[in-house]
């Protein structure tokens, strides 16, 4: 027993230990190193959340869009590509034919919310109606440099209008061909126009 008290506790490798200095350091060491171990695992041990945006993105006004512009590609080795495209821009009110349905050339594949239409046709009646009035005024005044302008401009209103009559006879044309061609909602706008 007095040798195993001389010699210390620990035997072989681990007899460093019997050094008290030593093995106090040791055990401070450890324990400090426990500690901080700990402290870094409850300290950074928490969901990192992203910033928010410096400003808010534009966001689309609609939950779900299709871009419908594009080519219809055929599986059939005699059928033929087509291309696909509106004659208008609008949000698809109601989706016509669906996938894998037989349709017929110019039968409506989808109905677009017309209200962009009519609104621009009313724009562009105020537009003329707005050029013939100041045409009509700077008729009573005697400069021709502002007389030149506003014919111009009545010009200008004029086609806009004649753009938009063409584009309503050819609806109109076209359901007179046929009915199925063209949606109530598009007939509705020429005869509007």
């Amino acid at each position: 027993m007095a040798e195993t008290a001389k010699r210390g506790f620990w035997t072989g490798p681990l007899a460093i230990l019997n050094n008290a200095p030593f093995a106090r350091n040791l055990v401070l060491i450890a324990a400090g190193c426990l500690a901080f171990a700990i402290f870094a695992a409850i300290t950074l041990n928490h969901a990192i959340h992203p910033l928010k945006p410096a400003f808010q993105p534009a966001a689309s006004p609609y939950a779900h869009a299709i871009y419908a512009t594009g080519l219809i590609e055929s599986d059939q080795d005699s059928g033929a590509n087509m291309s696909l495209y509106p004659e208008v821009s609008g949000q698809v009110v109601r989706v016509v034919a669906h996938e894998g349905q037989v349709v017929e050339a110019g039968a409506p594949l989808v109905e677009i919310n017309a209200d962009v239409q009519r609104q621009t046709n009313a724009q562009q009646k105020a537009q003329a109606d707005a050029a013939a009035q100041l045409l009509a005024e700077l008729k009573a005044e005697p400069r021709k440099e502002t007389l030149e302008v506003a014919i111009a401009q009545l010009d200008q209103a004029r086609a806009n209008a004649r753009t938009a009559r063409d584009g309503a006879e050819k609806v109109r044309k076209a359901f007179t061909l046929d009915p199925r061609s063209v949606s109530k909602d598009q007939l509705d706008n020429a005869e509007d126009t």
